[in-house]
């Protein structure tokens, strides 16, 4: 390690990039832009034909306004439809909410999934590696075929 005048030590390029690599302040300024991105990607993305039928009940075709009508609108989705009903009655929820708890919520699960992708891709005793973090969600973003279908829209 080098000296500076006043006979401190000078931080090296690796001491510098390490220190960046496992800053907690950076890693959660990642976060937050991020989830800042991903609401900005959801009150931008616009409701489709099936969202809005998915308003209504399958049952009685009725607006949808209580939790408990989601269950016989479900039961008449499996004979009328393809029985997809974890999915479509997890749509039929949120559209009885306003739009923009789904907005601030369907960010919130796509942040999240990343530390837990991490937490699954290192060991247990590794020191934080921020670099790790970008790195996976650069992958998602450029390996999921359809990424606005998948992670923005509501049905999907």
């Amino acid at each position: 390690m080098t000296r500076k005048p006043d006979n401190k030590p000078m931080l090296n390029e690796e001491n510098k990039m390490t220190r960046l690599n496992t800053s907690r302040k950076l890693l959660w300024t990642f976060y937050i832009a991020l989830f800042a991105f991903m609401l900005l990607c959801n009150v931008l993305t616009l409701k489709l034909s099936d969202d809005y039928a998915y308003l209504y009940s399958w049952a009685d075709d009725s607006l949808i306004t209580n939790p408990l009508q989601i269950i016989p609108s479900m039961a008449a989705h499996t004979v009328r439809m393809n029985g997809r009903l974890v999915a479509h009655g997890v749509a039929q929820f949120w559209l009885m909410l306003p739009g923009w708890m789904f907005d601030i919520a369907n960010s919130l699960v796509f942040v999240l999934q990343i530390p837990l992708i991490v937490r699954i891709c290192k060991g247990k005793n590794e020191e934080r590696n921020n670099l790790l973090h970008v790195a996976i969600f650069c992958a998602i973003w450029v390996t999921e075929l359809a990424f606005g279908q998948a992670n923005l829209w509501l049905d999907g």
